[in-house]
């Protein structure tokens, strides 16, 4: 437990100073750089919409970010303004929160989270052996999906359900391979403009440390996004 609470704090401080998740707003596209720098030369391109997750901000407003999220997410370099900070929009505010259950509510924007023990009798679980004496078996994935959240380790939490009420719509979102999950490092925003919710989280146990980010526009799920903070 103790090491659990360490990692949680690790990452709550990591996303307070540095990570962000951010979205290229009011551009057709633009070019990764490998360097702060105007003159470098481009690694990748970006266009209006795509989910970034900031790492750092470098001289003459230029950020470090990783982009095209997932277990094989890219890095580069591009200007803050040409994205949008989630956590820069309104806060929709979480008016209950257990270790198992969570509500965030605010006018016609209900969200409701909750976590579930993890059941490894009624799930496909692969495991992988090592190489060598030293190296232990890992699981690897759960239902033939890859797995956020441990590891090599098998769960021991899950999301129950993680459902928006949008006013008369109702969203259910994907959450299928994304476990260890923690109510308390979960933020909702909207972005009133476009119609928008935004839910982000930092999730995980140990070296399986992982942040989230759902989508919802105009009362549908629209995507998710997932990456290593670190």
């Amino acid at each position: 437990m103790k090491g659990r609470g360490l990692t949680i704090l690790i990452l709550v401080l990591w996303q307070h100073v540095f990570g962000q998740f951010a979205v290229v707003e009011k551009a057709d596209v633009i070019n990764v750089k490998s360097s702060a720098s105007v003159g470098s030369s481009s690694v990748g391109r970006l266009v209006d919409g795509a989910v970034v997750y900031c790492l750092g901000e470098e001289k003459d407003g230029w950020i470090s970010i990783d982009y095209d999220l997932g277990k094989l997410s890219k890095s580069g370099f591009i200007l803050g303004s040409s994205v949008k900070r989630v956590d820069s929009l309104p806060k929709v505010p979480c008016s209950n929160l257990t270790e198992t259950l969570a509500t965030w509510s605010a006018d016609s924007v209900v969200l409701t989270a909750a976590t579930i023990p993890f059941d490894p009798k009624s799930n496909k679980l692969l495991f992988v052996r090592g190489t060598s004496l030293s190296e232990m078996t890992a699981l690897i994935k759960i239902n033939g999906k890859d797995i956020w959240g441990t590891d090599g380790n098998v769960p021991k939490v899950q999301y129950g359900q993680l459902v928006l009420q949008y006013g008369r719509k109702r969203v259910f979102l994907p959450t299928d391979n994304l476990f260890e999950p923690n109510l308390k490092n979960t933020k909702v925003y909207h972005d009133w403009k476009n119609k928008r919710i935004y839910i982000s989280t930092l999730n995980g146990d140990g070296a399986g440390g992982y942040a989230a980010l759902w989508i919802v526009e105009n009362g549908r799920f629209k995507s998710y996004s997932v990456t290593r903070p670190f």
